[in-house]
Parts: C-alpha cells; structure tokens; sequence
C-alpha cells in the first residue's frame, strides 16, 4: 500500500480516488465467490457495488489539488502519466490481493 500512495503522491492524483480503488475488491470477491462457491448477490450487493463504482467515479472527477513543487528551471521534469498509471496498478493489484485473502481464508474455514 506505501508504494501505491508513494506513486499517488508523486504523480499529484487525490489519494481518495487510490483509497478508494481498494474497495473495489469487494467488487472482486463478489464475482470470485459467484463463480467459485455459487454465493447469489443480492438486491443489496448488488446496489452496495454500484454505489461503490459511483462514488469511486466521483471522487475522480474531483479536482486535484494545485502542485506546490514546482520544478527549478533547467531540472528534469517528471513524468506524472507514468506515476498515475503505476499508482493505478499498484492499487487495483491491492485489491486482487486483498480478493485473495478473502478465498483463502474461506478455504481454510471450510476444511477445517
């Protein structure tokens, strides 16, 4: 997760929209446990994860705050579009991870 933020932060996205990535594996674990255990969504899941997609979609149509380092002249320039796309990654691999914690523990309450 440090290295998701320390991304976020180099490339000047809202660190709302990275934390919100990582509710996305709720999103995840519902589609893992429909095709691997056969668990139905609800009415409620159902909307909980629209919900979910909508205010992650809002929350990155927020306005970024306005850089306050501003590069020296004659210094390189950094590439923000390369920091966003690895932050983005980064996140959504945070999220596959914490879908697989869920599967594993689920396994283990089973056989045990």
């Amino acid at each position: 997760m440090n290295i998701t933020f320390g991304y976020a932060a180099k490339s000047a996205v809202n660190s709302g929209i990275i934390s919100s990535i990582f509710c996305v594996s709720v999103i995840f674990s519902s589609i893992a446990f429909y095709f691997l255990y056969k668990q139905k969504l609800t009415l409620y899941d159902m909307f909980g994860a629209l919900m979910i997609i909508t205010c992650v979609v809002l929350i990155g149509m927020g306005e970024t705050p306005i850089e306050t380092h501003k590069p020296e002249e004659g210094s390189l320039k950094v590439d923000h579009s390369r920091n966003l796309v690895l932050a983005l990654i980064w996140a959504l691999l945070t999220a596959i991870v914490l879908t697989m914690n869920s599967l594993n523990i689920n396994y283990i309450i089973k056989t045990v």
